[in-house]
């Protein structure tokens, strides 16, 4: 049995992998997880302090009723912030995972891959730490966390095989993985659209 791996310990991609398989971590964050883990951070802060400032002229507007629609509906915008917030701490608890080596022919965090089952035409995705952090272009590839059931099928794959993939009605689905690049997200500024 391998040692524990520590939250803000910072793994290599192999090291990383080979406990992820072995069921001993959930997933990690990638630099750039960590950046826009971040920057969403304080958008939340701004949103949350524009909420208060609503919430305050409401209260004086309307006694502050709490029966007003205009105070629940901020009640509710607050909650949703509180929820994302959550989320976002919840995911700085895994541990720090480098990009991949180029040369690295497993799927793994921070893999672009390839991928097409018999029912899709091939299609692209980015396997990151925390997909809800990600504001991506219509024509960028999609991104999914180790936490989606496509990303966990994938994991530890190479080029030429097919994983395979538990649908939650029981169904089993075939993905051959056609293509793999270890380079892709080194360097990705996700807030803007890519020229792909």
């Amino acid at each position: 049995m391998g040692s524990a791996i520590l939250a803000y310990e910072r793994l290599s991609n192999a090291k990383f992998l080979s406990a992820y398989l072995a069921g001993e971590v959930p997933g990690g964050l990638l630099p750039i997880d960590e950046l826009l883990i971040e920057e969403r951070f304080a958008e939340y802060e701004e949103q949350f302090r524009k909420l208060v400032e609503e919430k305050t002229i409401v209260a004086e507007q309307s006694g502050d009723n709490w029966h007003d629609g205009a105070f629940r509906a901020t009640d509710s915008d607050a909650n949703n912030l509180a929820q994302m917030v959550t989320r976002l701490n919840e995911a700085l608890g895994l541990p720090r995972v480098e990009y991949p080596l180029p040369d690295e022919d497993r799927v793994t965090l921070g893999s672009r891959v390839e991928l097409k089952n018999a029912a899709s035409r091939p299609y692209i995705l980015d396997i990151v730490g925390v997909s809800g952090v990600y504001q991506r272009g219509e024509d960028d590839p999609e991104v999914t966390s180790l936490v989606s059931p496509v990303a966990k099928a994938v994991a530890g794959k190479r080029v030429g095989e097919v994983a395979l993939m538990h649908r939650g009605d029981r169904s089993v689905v075939e993905i051959s993985i056609l293509s793999l690049d270890q380079s892709a997200l080194q360097g990705l500024n996700p807030n803007e659209e890519s020229e792909r």
